[in-house]
């Protein structure tokens, strides 16, 4: 699945690598684009440092996306990672 996740200002990312943190290999998920400041930063390169607010795009298995949003600190809903939730079908 594609999916984001923010990073928050507390969290042990903050400041380290992508290189550093060994993404793929701690949760599965491959990081596709960083948004920082309203612009995007497509493949980024593993020297590029995360900071505090960066939404990450990532890819990856389904059951790895908490784990990543967990790690970074991201404290949103499951289901809001878009800034909505999955609506309530009627079963009629």
């Amino acid at each position: 699945i594609v999916a984001d996740a923010i990073v928050a200002e507390t969290s042990e990312v903050v400041g380290r690598t992508l290189a550093e943190l060994h993404i793929h290999t701690r949760t599965g998920m491959e990081v596709l684009a960083i948004e920082r400041g309203g612009r995007w930063i497509y493949r980024p390169r593993s020297r590029r440092e995360l900071a505090a607010g960066d939404r990450l795009l990532v890819v990856g298995p389904e059951e790895s996306a908490p784990r990543l949003r967990e790690w970074v600190g991201d404290e949103r809903p499951e289901h809001d990672e878009h800034g909505w939730t999955e609506p309530e079908l009627d079963e009629d």
